[in-house]
């Protein structure tokens, strides 16, 4: 039925999200500590996806089963857009800057 289905969906969400890692590479010399984020185009697709996925729960008529769940995933899911977006444009910033100093 539709419920388990949320119920599974929730679940897959939360798991795929466990194993989650950030490509991060050493930038220039490695004495310096810098690192910068390498790719994030899996990153970006399991996001969309996901995002799409909780939009479609959130729609059904068994949303108020779910949530609180449901919420906390769609705030999430944005919050980690959003901080992946603000990391990217420092470092874009940061990486033109340090070729002027």
């Amino acid at each position: 039925n539709k419920e388990l289905a949320i119920e599974q969906n929730l679940a897959s969400i939360n798991e795929r999200w466990d194993d989650i890692n950030i490509d991060v590479a050493v930038y220039k010399d490695p004495s310096f500590g810098y690192f910068k984020v390498r790719s994030t185009e899996d990153l970006y697709q399991v996001l969309e996806d996901d995002s799409v996925q909780v939009s479609t729960m959130k729609a059904s008529k068994f949303y108020l089963s779910f949530k609180e769940q449901i919420d906390y995933w769609e705030n999430l899911l944005s919050l980690i857009s959003e901080i992946i977006d603000t990391i990217l444009t420092v470092q874009r910033k940061w990486m033109y800057l340090e070729s002027i100093f």
